[in-house]
């Protein structure tokens, strides 16, 4: 079968897992063969005939990234003129610009209310800084402790609030990337600051920061509005200065004596950050480590964790 090759410069992408995804996507296109770099920001695609530019960049910009021909040229679809149906979307997460950006290429006018920080949690309190932070983490173990006579084991010395700067520059780099870019180009995707509740089903009021509220009515309404950490009913939690995972990720300051309460992927990642930085580390699970998954996998990891 004849296969044309196209190449793609993919924009929004913040680490490998979204590579995959965009490749997953492309993949799923009958006919489609794709390889995609997040270190290169490129898609390479092998097509079969029929299969066009348009419906390659679609199927991209639908995962909520941005994409066009790599050579410049511009092949990437019609945006709608907004005469179709007006969508209100609450939240502003990766789902939530993925409807937008699909609702807004058919011609719809979107309306994202967003009462925080623009971008969800991927890119905000999730992935990205948790990431960051796991890395350091790591370097700073292997400079202190590594099995390599020849080079110099260096004591540790943190210097948190610099690490956190850079960590959080390097978020407000990818948030402006994925999101805040795209509201910008896209004049069919208006952004609402502001908490979103119900008036009827097809009006929404939105109470902004300023004390006014906005009437929103909309043919159609999608709530994207994600997670948030469940906080356990311990008896004197409510008394006590806790953390979840966000305020783990921004904090300035090491603590001496970290108690994490919890055995799954997120504790146990975060546990081992702060222990590799220098805290003492008090890791509480209900039964294993990592319960949801082998078992194996749980008490080795404890064994590793223990030593």
């Amino acid at each position: 079968m004849f296969m044309s090759k196209t190449v793609l410069h993919v924009t929004g992408m913040t680490c490998d897992h979204c590579a995959r995804s965009v490749e997953q996507a492309l993949n799923a296109l009958p006919g489609v063969r794709a390889r995609v770099s997040y270190a290169d920001a490129l898609a390479h695609i092998d097509a079969g005939t029929g299969v066009n530019a348009e419906s390659l960049i679609r199927a991209v910009t639908a995962k909520g990234y941005g994409a066009s021909l790599a050579d410049g040229t511009t092949s990437a679809p019609k945006t709608g003129q907004g005469t179709g149906l007006h969508v209100a979307i609450i939240g502003s997460g990766s789902a939530a610009f993925a409807a937008a950006i699909r609702a807004s290429e058919q011609g719809a006018r979107v309306t994202i209310i967003e009462a925080g920080i623009i971008g969800g949690t991927c890119v905000n309190v999730g992935c990205v800084p948790s990431k960051i932070f796991i890395r350091a983490a790591q370097i700073a173990h292997l400079s202190a402790v590594h099995p390599f006579d020849g080079l110099e084991r260096r004591g540790l010395q943190v210097d948190r609030t610099r690490l956190v700067a850079q960590q959080q520059a390097r978020v407000a780099e990818l948030r402006r990337a994925k999101y805040e870019d795209i509201l910008e180009s896209n004049p069919n995707i208006n952004l609402v600051r502001g908490r979103a509740r119900f008036a009827d089903a097809h009006t929404l009021i939105v109470a902004q920061a300023d004390g006014n509220e906005q009437r929103i009515a909309a043919d159609r309404i999608l709530i994207a509005t994600g997670r948030r950490p469940a906080i356990p009913a311990i008896p004197g939690l409510d008394g006590t200065p806790y953390w979840t995972s966000t305020e783990a990720l921004a904090a300035e300051q090491l603590p001496e004596h970290l108690i994490v309460y919890g055995g799954s992927v997120v504790a146990v990642e975060l546990a081992q950050a702060f222990l590799r930085f220098g805290s003492n580390v008090t890791l509480i699970a209900r039964s294993t480590l990592l319960s949801k998954e082998d078992p194996a996998i749980g008490e080795e990891l404890k064994q590793v964790l223990e030593a």
